[in-house]
């Protein structure tokens, strides 16, 4: 919807709509179940996570309508430093200096995995891909991340997957479908012409 308002060339269709919708049902279907297990603390999660989405989608957009000569290092370079400062005005008073803390071998690796390749070499290849394709392909990423997420659980804890992984999974899965396969019909009909 944001790229429709502010990106000519990335216009909404039905296919992309539908596409969208089914994807976004899908991962409620998927988590549909944690309000039941967590209570309202799983509903607050739940609202938070959806205004997070409203706002990381149009800053995306926003990025790709004006950001096109910028570097995705400064980029994501901004985003993390800025982010830094928030977590520092949070986890200091909350957790207390990390200085302090029992870190363990698996702590550091971990927290160097995260630093390294889970946000730096990720926001990296992440804001190349905003800048040089379609948002609303790029945004699939936050669809298919819950799926990855449970496949993994299941691999790695041993964790079962119920109906509604499998349903909002297929769901999720057609929608990035609808989308993918509508652009390279429409893109293969142009060449044509």
């Amino acid at each position: 919807m944001f790229a429709h308002l502010h990106l000519p060339g990335e216009r909404l269709s039905w296919a992309k709509i539908g596409g969208v919708i089914l994807g976004i049902f899908g991962v409620g279907v998927v988590f549909s179940n944690q309000p039941a297990v967590a209570g309202k603390q799983a509903l607050a999660g739940c609202v938070a996570v959806l205004i997070s989405s409203i706002v990381v989608a149009y800053s995306n957009v926003l990025v790709k309508a004006y950001g096109t000569n910028m570097n995705p290092a400064v980029l994501a370079a901004g985003q993390m430093f800025f982010g830094l400062l928030l977590l520092f005005a949070v986890g200091l008073p909350l957790e207390g200096n990390p200085l302090h803390f029992h870190w363990t071998p698996s702590a550091v690796t971990a927290l160097l995995y995260l630093a390294i390749v889970g946000s730096v070499i990720a926001f990296l290849l992440y804001y190349w891909l905003v800048l040089n394709m379609d948002v609303t392909k790029s945004m699939l990423i936050a669809l298919v991340t819950p799926v990855v997420a449970v496949i993994l659980g299941m691999i790695v804890l041993n964790e079962e997957i119920g109906w509604r992984t499998l349903a909002g999974g297929a769901m999720i899965m057609l929608g990035i479908t609808l989308i993918v396969i509508r652009k390279k019909q429409s893109v293969a009909s142009v060449a044509k012409a």
